[in-house]
């Protein structure tokens, strides 16, 4: 998928060096306006100092697709679908690094409640590094709702849950799969829970009470990638 298009270019005055003549040849090969700035209109700009004499105005990136064409996504390509939901998950940081693991595994989207959560913030996309550019985050006011119609769909749905008696390396990933992921505080939701078609766990030393959700999130992801890797390998 094509990343954000560059408006213009900003560079500091009197920028020198191979990486700030590299960087100019190829603003001006795809025909980005450059614009020559002090230093300290770089730093309001960028809204500190670490832009390194460089800073891009860019747009929107790729068009974001409604719940509607998340959920069939996975049913139009030659591979597996796979989606992470995240109920409630509030920190920022979170959802950024949860978004970055789903790039990593070619994930289809990311779901989040509209309300009661995390947003696309500048902390979030900082964190996922990119990995917005490459994952739908689809917003939906119910996500009871939006599990519904995955699963009307054909999607199986495996909840990320503490207590859960199943390994997640026990479960079969090798079906269309919408993968939950419960709020820094109290987990999944009960009523959402409920929408599971079944539980999993992922086993640590009794000394720690939790994982954090990012990383959670990325080990039963990768699990999915290398189960679904394993089998084409195999078949």
């Amino acid at each position: 998928m094509a990343r954000r298009p560059v408006h213009i270019l900003y560079m500091v005055h009197g920028s020198k060096g191979g990486k700030f003549t590299a960087i100019r040849a190829m603003a001006e090969a795809r025909k980005i306006e450059v614009r020559w700035q002090e230093k300290k209109k770089l730093d309001f700009l960028a809204g500190n100092q670490n832009h390194q004499g460089v800073l891009a105005i860019v747009g929107e990136g790729k068009t974001k697709l409604s719940l509607t064409e998340l959920v069939f996504k996975g049913q139009m390509g030659d591979k597996l679908g796979l989606v992470a939901l995240l109920d409630c998950v509030q920190d920022p940081r979170n959802l950024g690094a949860v978004v970055r693991t789903a790039a990593a595994v070619e994930a289809d989207g990311v779901v989040i409640p509209r309300n009661r959560s995390a947003s696309l913030s500048e902390g979030a996309t900082k964190v996922a590094s990119g990995g917005e550019e490459h994952v739908d985050v689809v917003q939906v006011t119910n996500i009871a709702d939006a599990l519904e119609m995955f699963k009307a769909a054909g999607y199986w749905v495996y909840g990320a849950e503490g207590s859960a008696e199943k390994s997640y390396t026990e479960v079969d990933y090798e079906r269309n799969l919408v993968l939950v992921f419960g709020g820094e505080e109290k987990g999944i939701r009960p009523l959402v829970q409920k929408k599971c078609d079944e539980l999993i766990s992922i086993p640590i030393s009794p000394n720690v009470e939790s994982l954090n959700v990012s990383v959670a999130a990325a080990l039963v992801m990768f699990e999915a990638r290398k189960q679904r890797e394993a089998a084409l390998r195999e078949g």
